[in-house]
C-alpha cells in the first residue's frame, strides 16, 4: 500500500488565505453596492431612462434639460415602430427583427431579435460609430 506524503495530498488554504479571500469578496461586494458598474454586464441592473439620459449627456456634451426630450421622443418612436410591426435597422445599435407580439390583460409582449456586427466585422469594414458620415446630412450635392 502506498504511502501519501503531504506532497501528495491536496493543501487545504491557511487561515490567512482564507480570511484575505474572503475580505477580498466582501470588498468586492462592497464596491459593487456602491459602484454597479464594476459589477460583470450580466449581474448589473436594468438601465432605465435617467440613466440612458445621464449617458447621453456624458457622451455628447449636450445639456441634461436638451438631452432629456430627444432621448424620450427617440424611445417613443422605436416603441411605437416595433409596436407597429416594423424592423429597425439603426448602426451601431445592429437590425432589430421584431419576431413576436401578442396582447396580454396588462401589456403588449414583443418579442425580438437584436443582430449586431462582430468586432471583426467593424474593424474590417472600417464602419466605426463615431465615422459614420451621412451624405444627405451635409448638404453637398
Amino acid at each position: 500500500m502506498a504511502r501519501t506524503t503531504p506532497t501528495d495530498a491536496p493543501s487545504a488554504p491557511s487561515a490567512e488565505e482564507d480570511r484575505s479571500a474572503r475580505e477580498t469578496a466582501i470588498d468586492a461586494a462592497v464596491a459593487a453596492t456602491l459602484d454597479p458598474s464594476r459589477l460583470p454586464p450580466a449581474q448589473q441592473p436594468d438601465m432605465k431612462k435617467r440613466d440612458l439620459v445621464e449617458e447621453v449627456v456624458a457622451r455628447s456634451g449636450v445639456r441634461k434639460r436638451d438631452a432629456k426630450p430627444a432621448v424620450e421622443a427617440l424611445l417613443a418612436i422605436l416603441g411605437e415602430t416595433l409596436a407597429s410591426g416594423r424592423d429597425l435597422n439603426l448602426p451601431p445599435l445592429g437590425k432589430v427583427k421584431l419576431t413576436n407580439a401578442r396582447d396580454t390583460t396588462n401589456a403588449e409582449v414583443l418579442t425580438a431579435r437584436i443582430r449586431r456586427p462582430s468586432a471583426t466585422q467593424k474593424a474590417a469594414s472600417g464602419n466605426d460609430a463615431t465615422d459614420d458620415h451621412d451624405p444627405l446630412a451635409s448638404g453637398n450635392d
